[in-house]
């Protein structure tokens, strides 16, 4: 595999899924981190991009929302990113791609949690008329091939917010009284959005 350098310090490890996982403390966004990584990829790397690539981080810098929207990443949540090859991908089915990755999220956070979490098109997550999340789906291209980068943020751990967004925002913590293990949430959603890609 092609050395990858980043601007972040970062922990590289294999993932239950058996699909490399960068982990960050801090970063720009997990996004913009996995376009990085795409672009310093050569075509001899097809194999190691073929299982996809998962990048989460603690905090993001410049944490990206629906229409270039900043996305808050406060500490206890999971920034969370999984970028694999989507060989059969058809823009005219685009709504409904979106909407079925988002139902698969929010059932997959739902499991784990035990809360009514529920995907809100086109990319939130809410629990009653709370906001637990986001979504935000692209696709790109390299090496002759459609490429998806799916990012998720979810409120896990945060017993408070900024007040800007204190009355519109939860957490699963403050939802349920529990503190979760991220790394749970990394493993499952990993686990969902691979099987979603593998059915394609």
């Amino acid at each position: 595999m092609t050395p990858y350098k980043s601007l972040f310090s970062n922990q590289l490890m294999t993932g239950e899924t058996g699909i490399l996982e960068y982990h960050y403390d801090q970063i720009d966004s997990t996004n913009m981190e996995a376009e990085t990584f795409l672009k310093q990829l050569s075509p001899s790397d097809a194999a190691t991009l073929a299982p996809g690539v998962v990048f989460t981080a603690k905090t993001q810098l410049y944490g990206q929302g629906q229409f270039g929207r900043t996305w808050i990443s406060e500490p206890g949540g999971l920034y969370y990113t999984f970028m694999r090859p989507y060989p059969h991908y058809d823009p005219s089915k685009s709504t409904q791609i979106v909407v079925a990755i988002g139902q698969r999220i929010a059932n997959t956070i739902a499991q784990i949690t035990s809360l009514p979490v529920v995907h809100v098109h086109p990319n939130d997550l809410y629990i009653g008329d709370k906001k637990l999340g986001g979504i935000l789906i692209k696709s790109t291209h390299w090496n002759g091939q459609t490429v998806a980068i799916i990012g998720i943020g979810v409120n896990i751990n945060q017993s408070q917010f900024p007040d800007i967004i204190r009355l519109d925002a939860t957490s699963c913590y403050l939802e349920s009284s529990i503190h979760y293990d991220p790394a749970e949430f990394t493993a499952k959603l990993t686990s969902t959005l691979k099987e979603f890609l593998d059915s394609q």
